[in-house]
């Protein structure tokens, strides 16, 4: 039975570094997901490709170490560590954040396109109003009425 507990130690301890690296990087995630949808709705989009390509190479990491982390996880189970119960809650809890800022960025990323889509169809309709009037033809008034109208 000692030798249980000497070999759950350091898994526990190994596990409880992990667990403490994972909250760290979904911390940054999140850092950088809350800071994107800021920049969206600021309509700030210089900086974003520097901050989806930090986000991508943290998300990376987690996902590369994610076996060996639920090996680890699974050599633990039924301890019941609250500290590191807590900890995992709080992964969790990051987790779901990070789901929530995403789907806000992905929604004001969508509205912001929406915009832009719309202004670009009435620039287009604008050029083709003033390629209509300057083409100067006589039989093409009326067209040239309903494009003045539609911008």
């Amino acid at each position: 039975m000692s030798d249980d507990a000497s070999k759950t130690g350091p898994v526990t301890d190994r596990v409880r570094a992990a667990v403490e690296s994972r909250i760290e990087r979904l911390e940054a995630v999140l850092t950088l997901a809350v800071r994107q949808s800021e920049a969206i709705r600021r309509k700030h989009f210089g900086g974003l490709d520097r901050m989806l390509t930090e986000r991508t190479t943290i998300v990376e990491s987690l996902v590369n170490d994610a076996a060996a982390f639920e090996a680890m996880a699974r050599e633990v189970a039924g301890t019941m560590d609250e500290r590191l119960l807590e900890r995992l809650g709080v992964a969790e809890r990051l987790a779901s954040e990070i789901e929530a800022r995403d789907a806000e960025s992905l929604e004001l990323a969508r509205t912001e396109g929406e915009r832009s889509r719309i202004e670009l169809e009435k620039i287009t309709l604008a050029g083709r109003v003033g390629r209509a009037y300057r083409s100067g033809n006589p039989e093409s008034a009326g067209h040239r009425r309903d494009l003045a109208d539609q911008a």
